[in-house]
């Protein structure tokens, strides 16, 4: 386990081809890798690299919604980002945490 920043986060988009491909749901990230042909550069959900709590709460692959900010989700968005949740950590190893940078 291990501390992310977004910019380290971002180095695992899929565009380094030797670098793992890692994304993130509410501050945890998960080593996606075996799902490159999901959430890769070329999948279906272009996710890799990212924070993607929003996007997965509303079902969307806009860029925009590829953040940590819940609110004004619905009750149901919340349970579609809990059924989310719930898949990655049945499916995908946890490796760290996503952390703001520090200020000067």
């Amino acid at each position: 386990m291990r501390d992310f920043t977004a910019g380290e986060l971002a180095r695992h988009d899929g565009s380094d081809k030797s670098l793992p491909l890692y994304l993130s749901i509410k501050g945890v990230v998960y080593d996606i890798t075996k799902g490159k042909d999901y959430y890769g550069p070329d999948g279906v959900y272009p996710f890799a690299g990212k924070e993607v709590a929003r996007a997965f709460a509303l079902f969307s692959t806009e860029e925009t919604d590829c953040n940590d900010n819940l609110e004004g989700l619905s009750y149901t968005e919340l349970e579609n980002l809990r059924d989310w949740t719930a898949r990655f950590n049945s499916k995908y190893p946890i490796i760290g945490r996503l952390v703001a940078t520090k200020q000067s």
